[in-house]
This record gives structure tokens, C-alpha cells and sequence, in this order.
């Protein structure tokens, strides 16, 4: 009967043999076919050798080697084996059964999802031996896959928040949205994938996000003198404000939410100027922004918005002014304000109430938004005067503040004391008019406090100056200089009356609108 039996001794040592063989080999499926046939033939053969034996050993050698066949038909995969990895529980055909000291693991067939990641896997081996020279195994990438695919579920909406408006919007964000802030972090031994904080950065610093419009730069190619002041000429239109990310802190929150699945965070968003960018041979200096001013023209008619534009646009763009040298408005505006030189006829007042139709009416707007940004930029005025009568145009973004021009007769001026170049960008969007004054910083500090009206809280008003009248609107600039220095100026408008409901409206808004002139630009 031991004689019987080394035949079958024999073929489990051959069997083991070649499982550890096809173990490391790369075999396709028939060349496994083509071994479990010659198998089973020379098995045939065996038996026919041994007629001899009993019947009743014959039965129990069959069954042995009817249950070898079956172990062998577990062991081989029916994917593609294409690594040795690719036996996977999920691939075999039976459950575990253990005979000679070896195991076969084995569990219920795969699902049509499972087998198609496995499928991916295999690929992406292929790639990765192709141009690595080697590749993980397959159970290893296939861990990677579903990493990917967990991560990919992942989503935060992110409120964004400007300074003054902490629910500007929100933004939906996931890594099926975004797939490229996935990486793979591939070696010979192991694979994952990560969200990539890098990925995430370059994103946002090269792409816009809706409703976040970054900064505009402008290049400057040379200085000209145009009449009676200096512009600089570029080629790439006035520089604008943009809403940008703090970076860091938006890269860091990002990818820890999408890592972990946090569903909602916040992100603070800053506002920032255009950067300008000195091509010329006149040396302009730093030219950092040193001061924004805005107002709002929503409502004027066709000539008043055309009157607007041309003053922003083409005269007070671009105006430089040197070092010591006094700014004035009319001189920006070339010559005479007439039908001629390309101004429409609107309404201006005159004598102090009387509503005329004349050409230019409307470059007060202009000459309002530049008194806002001379004054952010911690300029004071050497003349100025406000309308007489109250013009709800001027009333967004600092009501009482604004300057009248009327060339020949009345001016707005103040005296460039930084001893460096200033360069105005000026622009219009919309309905909104946009200055910009850039230069080098000399350290001063400026803030605007008001409205202040007669009926306010005067708590926080300088004691020093005369409060406002029923008809008049105070604000108070406050400038530090860089020496330690300090000066205050009360910018007073008396009109001829004032609506009723105006003081109401910003009683409560005076004392805690500290810079509220500049806030929504700087």
C-alpha cells in the first residue's frame, strides 16, 4: 500500500513545487491551463500504471487525486495574472481548505466593481513598469484605488468672507470637482494617494474662482508730458483691485477638510491692489498703493455716465505727480471743459441752487472719488469745496465727502510731500468710479472717522473743533507720520440743507465707521 502511494507522494511534492514556481512567474491563463492538462494526463497514466491495487485503494487514490485537481484549480487566477499579486481572495473559485501543509485562501467571486478596480490596477501596473522599470503589486495598488475612491467622495463648502461682508459667498469644493489636487505617491514597495496642499495653491494662484476676480497689474512703458502735467503711458491699462486668498491659511484648511471630510469651513478673503510694473527710464519709485477712493453713479443719465468715464478714464488716469510738486484736478482735464473737446451736455449747479444743462456736467464725480483717495492716502487738500446743494450721488461710500471743480474758478489741490513720484489708476466699472493713488511709503499711518452730524454722539469728536451744524456733515482724517507726528484735519460740507432722514440713518454708524471711506477697497 506505501508502494501504492509514492506516486501520489511524489505528485504533491511536484504540485508544491510548481505553486511556489508559478508563485514568481508571470504567466497568462492558458500557459496555467496548458500545466493543470499535462497534470491531470500524466495523473492517468499513473493510475493505469498501478492496475494491481485494490479497487478499494484505487477508489481512495482517485478521490486524492480528484482533490489535488480541485486545489490546483483554486490556486490559478482567472484575471490576468499578471504578477504574482493578482491571486487575490476575492478571485478564487473555492472556499480555504488546507492538505499537506499548504493553504489556499479563497473566498466568493468578485463583484463587477471589484473586478473592474482590479482591471484599473493591472493598468496602472503596466504604466508604472513601463516608465518606473518596476511596480507595486496588484493588492497594493488596488488599496491605493479604493484610497482614491474614498477621497473622491469628499466635499466642503467653503464660506468666503470679505471684512465687511463675512457671507460674501460660498463655494462648493470636491476632489471629483477638482481631481487634480489628488496626487499619487508611487514606490517600488507602496502606493497612496494624498490631497496635495501644493496642488491646491498653484490652483488657486493661477485660476479664478467665481466671483473672485484677482488683481490687475499695469505696466508702465514710458512718461509723457500731456499740457500741463506729466502721465505715464501702459500697456496694459489702469492696474485694479482684486479679491485674493490668504493663501496659507485657505491651502492648509483645504486640504485637511478634504482629507478628512470636514463638510464646511470658513476662508477670509483681502482685497489688494494692482500691482504696477515700471518699464520707463524714469526711475517712479516703489509705486505701492497708498490709497483708494470710491463712488457710486448708478442712476445718471446717458450724458452724465459718458461725462464720467472720459474724466476717470482718460484724464485722471495715469496723471503723475513729482516729488514737491501740487496736484490740481482741472489741469488733468487738458483745457477747456466744452462740447469741442468731447464733454456732453448734463445737469451742474450754479449760483449755489440753479440746475443747468452745460458740457461736463458730471466731472464732479471724478473729482469727488480723487478727493477720497487723497485723503486715504493721508493727503490734505490745499483747496477744496463741496457742492452747495446735497447730491445723493456722492452719498455711497462717505456721504459728505465730496469736491466740486469748475475750471477757472474752482479747483481741487494738495501738495505731493512724500518725496517720491505718485501715479494715479483710475477706472470705472459698471456704475462705480475707481482712483487709485500708488507711490513709495514714507510710514504714514491714515483713518477717516464719521459721519459726524449735529444730532450725533459727539463723544469721540475732537474737542478743539467746532461741532457740525443742522446743514452740515463732519468727518475727521487722522495721519501719523513716521517720525511720530501726528496731524488732524475736520473735513466740514455745508450744504443748503440736508434730508431730514439723513442723520437718522447714520446715527448709529458714525462711531463705529472708522475707515469705512476705504474699507471696501483697502
Amino acid at each position: 500500500m506505501e508502494a501504492a502511494f509514492l506516486p501520489f507522494q511524489g505528485f504533491c511534492r511536484a504540485l508544491w513545487e510548481w505553486r511556489l514556481q508559478i508563485s514568481k512567474a508571470r504567466l497568462i491563463n492558458r500557459k496555467y491551463i496548458a500545466n493543470i492538462y499535462h497534470i491531470l494526463y500524466n495523473i492517468r497514466r499513473t493510475s493505469i500504471t498501478h492496475t494491481k491495487m485494490t479497487n478499494k485503494y484505487k477508489t481512495q487514490l482517485g478521490t486524492l487525486f480528484a482533490t489535488c485537481a480541485i486545489l490546483l484549480l483554486s490556486i490559478a487566477v482567472p484575471t490576468d495574472p499578471s504578477l504574482d499579486s493578482a491571486w487575490s481572495p476575492k478571485t478564487r473559485l473555492f472556499p480555504a481548505v488546507s492538505f499537506g501543509g499548504f493553504a489556499a485562501e479563497a473566498s466568493g467571486p468578485a463583484t463587477p466593481g471589484e473586478d473592474a478596480l482590479v482591471r484599473v490596477a493591472q493598468r496602472m501596473s503596466k504604466r508604472i513598469a513601463r516608465d518606473q522599470g518596476t511596480s507595486p503589486s496588484i493588492s497594493t495598488l488596488l488599496g491605493a484605488l479604493k484610497e482614491q475612491r474614498a477621497l473622491l467622495q469628499h466635499k466642503t463648502t467653503v464660506t468666503l468672507q470679505l471684512q465687511d461682508n463675512l457671507s460674501y459667498r460660498s463655494w462648493d469644493v470636491s476632489l471629483q470637482r477638482y481631481p487634480t489636487w489628488l496626487k499619487a505617491e508611487i514606490s517600488p514597495a507602496s502606493a497612496h494617494f494624498r490631497v496635495d496642499g501644493e496642488r491646491i495653491a498653484q490652483y488657486l494662484r493661477q485660476e479664478i474662482i467665481d466671483g473672485i476676480v484677482p488683481p490687475k497689474k499695469a505696466v508702465i512703458t514710458s512718461v509723457v508730458q500731456d499740457h500741463k502735467i506729466q502721465r505715464v503711458v501702459t500697456s496694459t491699462g489702469a492696474a485694479r483691485a482684486g479679491i485674493v486668498f490668504d493663501l496659507p491659511t485657505i491651502t492648509r484648511d483645504l486640504t485637511s477638510a478634504l482629507t478628512d471630510g470636514t463638510e464646511a469651513i470658513t476662508a477670509p478673503l483681502y482685497v489688494m491692489g494692482g500691482p504696477i510694473e515700471n518699464l520707463s527710464d524714469v526711475p517712479l519709485g516703489e509705486l505701492t498703493l497708498l490709497g483708494v477712493g470710491k463712488s457710486d453713479y448708478v442712476g445718471s443719465p446717458a450724458a452724465r455716465i459718458h461725462n464720467v468715464n472720459k474724466a476717470i478714464n482718460q484724464h485722471v488716469n495715469n496723471a503723475v505727480v513729482p516729488p514737491g510738486e501740487t496736484f490740481s484736478f482741472n489741469a488733468t482735464l487738458g483745457g477747456p471743459v466744452t462740447n469741442g473737446n468731447g464733454w456732453r451736455d448734463a445737469k451742474v449747479i450754479f449760483n449755489t441752487t440753479d440746475l443747468v444743462m452745460a458740457p461736463g456736467g458730471g466731472i464732479c464725480q471724478a473729482s469727488t472719488t480723487t478727493f477720497r483717495a487723497m485723503l486715504n492716502a493721508g493727503f490734505t487738500s490745499v483747496k477744496r469745496a463741496n457742492h452747495s446743494m446735497y447730491v445723493s450721488y456722492y452719498e455711497k461710500y462717505g456721504v459728505g465727502i465730496d469736491a466740486t471743480v469748475f475750471p477757472g474758478q474752482q479747483d481741487l489741490t494738495f501738495v505731493n510731500d512724500t518725496g517720491n513720484y505718485l501715479v494715479f489708476q483710475a477706472y470705472t466699472e459698471g456704475s462705480e468710479a475707481v482712483v487709485q493713488i500708488y507711490g513709495t511709503p514714507d510710514g504714514r499711518k491714515t483713518r477717516i472717522s464719521g459721519p459726524y452730524f449735529a444730532s450725533s454722539d459727539l463723544a469721540d469728536f475732537p474737542e478743539a473743533e467746532r461741532p457740525p451744524r443742522k446743514n452740515e456733515i463732519s468727518w475727521v482724517q487722522h495721519i501719523a507720520f513716521a517720525d511720530g507726528t501726528e496731524k488732524q484735519q475736520v473735513i466740514v460740507s455745508r450744504y443748503t440743507s440736508l434730508p431730514k432722514s439723513l442723520a437718522k440713518k447714520y446715527e448709529l454708524l458714525h462711531a463705529s465707521a472708522e475707515n469705512k471711506l476705504s474699507a471696501a477697497l483697502q
